[in-house]
């Protein structure tokens, strides 16, 4: 039986508008972006891809260890380094700003014609990337990067920044911030609960 203190997903106000199957697909394209945003930040931390016969590893969605880095490449006097660190985060910002100029007023939950174009764009660049990783260019790094910040910037601006699909800080304190609501009795984020572990599962098997 349904514990009563427990919502329905469609009896949240900002979803009472929406049939379930909306819902089911939305929370279904969120699992098929995290699992691409996974994949894609594996293969650029596998080690695979080589840059004058160099290995690079890099994320490239989610760049708070790439803050770090350049913090501490500046202090080393690397240059190369700090740029490289500097270019992945102006990357994942610039795909984020791409979706907003598509979409500039975006209403929360609501499905707008203009998020397939930015898809589109998000594939683009996804592909770009690929092609720049065959012939061992660094850009595909930033390629891969502009992708994830406009793939994660479509997700927070349907979602009111619920769903997070490129970067698990966020999506990780909310697991534990919920999981302890729910110890302690407190069942109403627990819709919010099941999608953020469903999010984070897809990103780890995609990668």
């Amino acid at each position: 039986m349904t514990d009563p203190r427990t919502p329905s997903i469609l009896s949240i106000p900002q979803f009472s508008n929406h049939s379930k199957s909306d819902y089911i697909f939305v929370v279904g394209i969120g699992l098929a972006m995290a699992f691409v945003a996974g994949y894609s930040n594996g293969v650029c931390l596998s080690g695979f891809i080589h840059v004058n016969t160099m290995t690079v590893k890099q994320s490239v969605a989610g760049v708070t260890g790439s803050y770090t880095q350049s913090a501490d490449a500046i202090g080393q006097g690397d240059l190369e380094t700090f740029g490289f660190m500097v270019g992945t985060i102006f990357s994942v910002m610039v795909g984020s700003c791409i979706a907003s100029i598509i979409n500039p007023r975006p209403v929360a939950f609501e499905l707008s014609p203009r998020y397939g174009p930015i898809f589109m764009i998000g594939s683009l660049f996804s592909a770009l990337g690929a092609f720049a990783a065959i012939h061992n260019y660094r850009r595909e790094f930033y390629f891969t990067a502009i992708a994830n910040g406009i793939m994660n910037g479509v997700s927070s601006m349907y979602s009111a920044n619920l769903i997070r699909t490129t970067h698990l800080t966020g999506t990780t304190t909310d697991i534990g911030l919920f999981i302890g609501q729910w110890i302690r009795g407190n069942r109403t984020n627990n819709w919010k609960l099941f999608i953020l572990v469903g999010l984070a599962a897809s990103f780890w098997v995609g990668r």
